[in-house]
């Protein structure tokens, strides 16, 4: 569910102004609003990683969905400065191959000119792919400078889990699957909804290709 402001955001990218204070008003008046509990845990925080521009600092991670087929694993790389969805993967299987798919993806897509020696920063948590020694060689091969999460900080992949969250919330809790077709296309389907459309709080509420738009001129070309 949808807080009042990305319900605003949204209403007025679409061309519906309204104040938002009557938003507000209207979802508290129809019990829209949730309350949120708060728990405070025991952990040692270290400070996020800030990218200062695009396509210097990327994330990735993975989900698993059950279908009446069987699990399906989602597998996502994120720009941590625009929170593009720069490349994805969804398979009924989890291995390396499958990581280095989606890595491969997001190259593409965030780096057409050659991502070799473009300085870039790959943050994961220590599963085994992202560190088994086939996905290292492909990174160390291009100049990816990996940097791995721990277990007890929470804002270690951060941006990346934001994501995921937002996957969650819009298309992965609400609904069940009965195969991996169906389950495929929604995420498809949802993944050009968030990078066009989706308002992002982050970010100012406009949507993650808007503000690589409005933040980059030109996509990174080989040095």
């Amino acid at each position: 569910m949808w807080g009042y402001r990305r319900i605003w955001a949204y209403l007025k990218k679409n061309g519906i102004e309204m104040n938002k204070k009557k938003v507000l008003r209207i979802c508290r008046e129809n019990g829209f609003l949730v309350t949120l509990k708060r728990h405070k845990a025991i952990r040692t925080v270290k400070p996020k990683i800030k990218p200062s521009k695009p396509r210097k600092i990327i994330g990735i991670d993975m989900t698993s969905i059950q279908t009446n087929q069987g699990k399906v694993y989602y597998i996502a790389v994120i720009d941590w400065y625009t929170r593009e969805l720069l490349g994805s993967h969804v398979s009924m299987r989890a291995r390396t191959e499958e990581w280095l798919k989606a890595l491969d993806n997001a190259l593409n897509e965030g780096w057409p000119y050659g991502a070799k020696s473009q300085g870039i920063k790959l943050i994961s948590d220590n599963g085994t792919q992202p560190t088994s020694r086939r996905f290292n060689e492909f990174c160390e091969s291009l100049g990816i400078r990996q940097i791995f999460t721990t277990y007890n900080n929470p804002k270690g992949n951060a941006n990346t889990e934001r994501y995921f969250r937002t996957a969650k919330e819009e298309i992965l809790w609400p609904r069940e699957y009965e195969t991996f077709e169906e389950l495929k296309a929604a995420i498809e389907e949802f993944e050009r909804f968030y990078n066009y459309e989706y308002p992002h709080s982050a970010i100012g509420y406009k949507s993650p290709k808007e503000y690589f738009k409005q933040t980059c001129e030109t996509l990174p070309k080989v040095s």
